[in-house]
């Protein structure tokens, strides 16, 4: 019997927060599970082409799988990195499952936010490591038009007592409604609720444009300072955890 464990994230093209991020909870991953053959592979296209065009191959779903039949695996356990089980998850579980009769086991786990206990377990963390401070910290998560985009609103309820209040780039709640909760506050801090610190982070969050949301919290006038933390919630340890959790989930 030979066993494999298949990483699949969104990617990244910004190499250095790549290891940071996926890398690490690759090696977690890793880590505990010595006796598995562990691969990468990403769901988004735009991102491996711009990779591969820098001689950097990164399978997608189906190729890796083919892969790992092809080296003999017989088990695979497929974990995804990816936060909420949107678009991007939902495209992983229909690539991955037209490979399943390649193996004699085939499981899939979850994403960081499925049920009430990652809920409980995420929240918990962000409380301990940003809330009830005199700042506000603003997560910014990227938002889906998809039903999961649920998943900031309730742990956006779960925060808000907390001084914590979560925004998403391309959903509710957006910039303007984080905006009306925190004018009170004198001092913001904004931080990407993202595995990976990329594009999202460095430019739209953070970034000198107009539309950033950095510019826009400065130019509301309501602060006194507007900070930024440029970090994906896969630097962090606890995060890992829970992604080593999820996978060990699948496997038992």
């Amino acid at each position: 019997m030979k066993k494999a464990i298949l990483v699949v994230s969104f990617g990244t093209s910004f190499d250095e927060t790549r290891e940071k991020t996926i890398g690490a909870i690759e090696k977690e991953i890793a880590k505990e599970f010595p006796d598995y053959i562990v691969k990468r592979a990403f769901t988004s296209g735009v991102i491996m082409n711009n990779l591969a065009k820098r001689g950097i191959i990164i399978p997608n779903v189906v190729t890796a799988l083919e892969e790992l039949s092809a080296q003999g695996v017989t088990d695979v356990f497929v974990q995804p990195t990816h936060i909420i089980p949107g678009e991007e998850y939902d495209k992983l579980v229909s690539m991955a499952e037209s490979c399943k009769d390649k193996f004699s086991s085939f499981k899939i786990g979850k994403p960081l936010m499925w049920n009430e206990n990652d809920y409980k377990n995420v929240s918990d963390f962000l409380i301990k490591e940003y809330g009830d401070t005199e700042k506000a910290v603003v997560l910014m998560g990227h938002g889906t038009e998809h039903r999961a985009n649920d998943v900031y609103l309730k742990l956006s309820d779960i925060l808000e007592g907390h001084n914590i209040f979560v925004g998403t780039v391309e959903n509710k709640p957006d910039i303007y409604d984080v905006l009306n909760k925190t004018e009170n506050f004198k001092d913001i801090v904004l931080v990407p609720f993202m595995v990976v610190a990329g594009d999202h982070a460095v430019n739209d969050m953070a970034g000198d444009d107009d539309d950033s949301w950095k510019s826009q919290f400065v130019a509301s006038g309501n602060f006194d300072s507007v900070d930024c933390q440029i970090a994906g919630l896969g630097e962090i340890p606890a995060i890992q955890d829970i992604y080593v959790a999820h996978t060990a989930a699948a496997i038992k």
